[in-house]
């Protein structure tokens, strides 16, 4: 199990929780967990793809293909669970 730390821009920071080992895809562990649960499962702020501006945040982590854009990650963790 890995936790995943999002750059939230604020003191607290946001973490997705996904199911995996540091050796596995990361963005297909993220998108799997997408899939499953939905955007708002993620528990981050999230952005649309068409809502997007390549000019106003260029480190974005993209969900479905562009469809939602999630902020950067800062760090991943492994949790033993």
């Amino acid at each position: 199990m890995l936790r995943l730390i999002v750059n939230s821009q604020t003191a607290w920071a946001n973490r997705i929780i996904v199911d995996g080992d540091i050796n596995d895809d990361i963005l297909r562990l993220i998108d799997d967990k997408f899939y499953e649960e939905g955007i708002e499962a993620l528990n981050v702020p999230y952005i649309k793809g068409k809502d997007r501006n390549d000019d106003e945040d260029f480190f974005m982590v993209p969900i479905n293909g562009g469809q939602y854009w999630i902020p950067s990650l800062i760090r991943i963790e492994e949790v033993s669970q």
